[in-house]
């Protein structure tokens, strides 16, 4: 009789864990949800910003080199440039 109700004890005390772990892994269940959710907003902002930086980089004029920078110049004020190799080259001075 008594190893009996040792285990329906044991049986209850087992069955009042389980439904606390049951809680908590609702609980935790909710939290991952809401995390996936804040990743998914996230690697869509940063595929935007991804795409937007490529459409930036894509139609920018800056010109880094200085040759290249004087010759745009130039065009751009309509008057003729030489570059630095035409003015020490005397085979192309007129």
């Amino acid at each position: 009789m008594q190893v009996l109700t040792h285990v329906r004890e044991k049986l209850q005390f087992v069955g009042r864990q389980n439904a606390a772990l049951v809680a908590q892994l609702g609980e935790l269940d909710a939290q991952l949800l809401e995390q996936r959710e804040e990743l998914a907003g996230a690697k869509a902002a940063r595929l935007a910003c991804l795409a937007r930086a490529e459409r930036l980089c894509g139609s920018s004029t800056a010109v880094l080199d200085p040759v290249l920078r004087l010759d745009l110049q130039a065009r751009i004020s309509g008057r003729s440039h030489r570059t630095p190799t035409q003015t020490l080259n005397p085979k192309t001075l007129p």
